[in-house]
């Protein structure tokens, strides 16, 4: 692959990917910044309940804070790759994509990899009202991606640097705190740059 873990992993997924065991049929506010601008129409974004559930909802702050710990966790899973690392960090369809990506790509090729990029902005899809999953949609640049070798020298950096991605995410609480669930690119995979997972 010639972008980081997880914009690879954003960019891979060609069509939104819709949670299991979450019921059909749902929609919400989309809600960017602190207000909510607009409703996403029933059945536009599977995945995404229609009625909020019970309980406490997350902010726009808060969800940023989700996906900068997961963002995070990920960073530090590819400078330090084992698949009991991705276990901790990811579940569903998320999952099955980092134990593949890890494994193939870093454990096989004797790699670690240095990545840094940019949230740019991130809309709150789903808020993660009661048990319900959190989903949002971002825009995210890669500002920085080197493939390391053993010995830490740069065996080669992702070209796809400096380019930005749309994606749709969602993440459940588990009692060790949130795991991404999917990712899914907004972007058609013949417009997407690098190569698929």
């Amino acid at each position: 692959m010639t972008q980081t873990l997880l914009h690879r992993l954003r960019l891979a997924a060609a069509t939104v990917i819709a949670l299991g065991g979450v019921t059909a049929g749902t929609a919400l506010a989309v809600a960017h910044g602190t207000t909510v601008q607009t409703a996403v129409p029933a059945g536009a974004v599977p995945g995404v309940l229609q009625t909020p559930g019970g309980g406490a909802c997350l902010t726009q702050a808060q969800a940023r804070a989700v996906w900068q710990s997961v963002d995070d966790r990920l960073n530090a899973l590819e400078l330090h790759p084992s698949l009991r690392g991705v276990d901790a960090l990811a579940a569903g369809t998320a999952a099955a994509q980092l134990h593949q990506y890890v494994q193939q790509r870093l454990l096989d090729a004797h790699l670690t990899e240095r990545e840094v990029q940019r949230l740019d902005s991130i809309s709150v899809l789903q808020p993660a009202c009661g048990n319900q999953p959190l989903t949002v949609r971002v825009y995210v640049t890669l500002v920085a991606d080197d493939y390391l070798a053993a010995d830490g020298h740069v065996d080669h950096r992702d070209p796809g640097v400096g380019q930005t991605s749309e994606v749709l995410e969602s993440y459940v609480r588990t009692p060790g705190g949130w795991k991404v669930v999917t990712i899914a690119s907004l972007v058609p995979p013949a417009a997407s740059p690098g190569t698929s997972v």
